[in-house]
C-alpha cells in the first residue's frame, strides 16, 4: 500500500523555486546559451543610474527573474542548498508561509534595486542570494521574538561570515545581499511571524 503524503505550501514554493532555477541552469547548459539567459534575465547596469535597460525598455520582469539564474554549479548549488535549509528552518519554527514568501520576494526586489542603483562593481546581478539573505534574517528575528539565544548567536556569526566572504569573493553583489539581510530582519521584527 502506497501512502501518499499531501504537499503543504511549504514544500510547494521551495521546490517552485528550486525547480525554476534549476531548469532554467540546465536549459543554458544544454542549449549551450547560459550567457543569453543571463543577459536575458539578469538586471543589467547599461548607464549610470541603470535604469535604461529595465525601465526605459520595460524590461520590468528582470527585478525578479534575476533571482532565478545562476552561473555556474556552486552557484546554483550553494543557492539551492542555503533557499532550501532557511526554509526548512522556517517551516519548523512555524513561521507564516506568507511571511516567508512576502519576505523572500520583497527582498530580491530590494535588493536587486540597491544593488543597480548602487554596486558599482557589478554589471549584471544575478542569484537568488538577497532572497536568501532575507530568510537568514527573518530567521535571526523569529529567533529574537522567541528568545532563542542558541539561534541568535548561530545566525550573527553566519551573517558575519557572510558580509566576509562577500568582501572577499570578487563580484559578488553585496549590496543586493545587504539589502536582503535588512529587508528580511525589519519585516521579521515588524510582522513578528
Amino acid at each position: 500500500m502506497i501512502i501518499k503524503k499531501r504537499l503543504d505550501g511549504y514544500r510547494i514554493f521551495q521546490v517552485s523555486i528550486i525547480l525554476i532555477c534549476i531548469l532554467l541552469f540546465l536549459t543554458g547548459v544544454i542549449t549551450h546559451q547560459s550567457k543569453s539567459i543571463i543577459i536575458w534575465l539578469g538586471l543589467c547596469r547599461n548607464d549610470a543610474m541603470g535604469w535604461n535597460m529595465l525601465t526605459q525598455n520595460g524590461q520590468y520582469w528582470r527585478w525578479i527573474t534575476y533571482a532565478f539564474v545562476h552561473n555556474n554549479l556552486n552557484h546554483i548549488g550553494s543557492n539551492m542548498l542555503g533557499f532550501w535549509s532557511l526554509t526548512e528552518l522556517l517551516r519548523k519554527s512555524r513561521t507564516n508561509l506568507g511571511v516567508v514568501c512576502l519576505v523572500y520576494f520583497l527582498s530580491v526586489l530590494i535588493g536587486g534595486f540597491l544593488q543597480v542603483c548602487l554596486g558599482a562593481s557589478v554589471s549584471i546581478g544575478i542569484g537568488a542570494s538577497a532572497g536568501i539573505m532575507s530568510l537568514v534574517s527573518l530567521f535571526l528575528a523569529v529567533s529574537i521574538n522567541n528568545s532563542d539565544t542558541k539561534n541568535i548567536k548561530l545566525f550573527l556569526i553566519i551573517i558575519l561570515a557572510q558580509i566576509i566572504l562577500d568582501h572577499i569573493i570578487p563580484g559578488v553583489g553585496w549590496i543586493a545581499h545587504l539589502g536582503g539581510l535588512i529587508t528580511g530582519f525589519v519585516m521579521g521584527i515588524i510582522i513578528k511571524p
